[in-house]
């Protein structure tokens, strides 16, 4: 299942378990599917934060960006010992970058791949 998200943050984690001794590593991802919340006591778009494998690493270009993110059925445990079915990250393709204005500021922030628009322009 493919969907286009806007990638906000990732950063690669190694970490060892507690319980089993071993080496985790992975690349926590922060993202927004793009759905504005309809719950009236929260307003705009809600993160979600997934980890994934080490071998996306290579694929994440420019942050914050759009990418079109490939997701596999897969399954995590709960602290009781039950498995859950869930989507996990498996593959991103970069589609393009962002950049954000500050009006009052009159600057912009841009991730390099698009080039800082004036501020007050529009972009086509």
């Amino acid at each position: 299942m493919k969907s286009r998200v806007l990638l906000l943050a990732a950063q690669k984690y190694s970490l060892k378990d507690d319980r089993t001794g071993r080496e985790i590593a992975g690349v926590s991802l922060i993202y927004s599917g793009g759905e504005v919340s309809k719950d009236p006591d929260e307003k705009g778009l809600k993160p979600v934060k997934q980890s994934a494998d080490l071998a996306v690493w290579p694929s994440i270009r420019d942050v914050p960006g759009f990418y079109e993110m490939d997701f596999a059925l897969a399954t995590t445990t709960d602290k009781q010992g039950n498995r859950i079915p869930t989507m996990k990250p498996v593959a991103l393709d970069f589609v393009g970058g962002i950049t954000v204005a500050d009006p009052a500021a009159k600057s912009s922030i841009s991730n390099g791949s698009v080039p800082p628009a004036p501020v007050g322009a529009g972009r086509s």
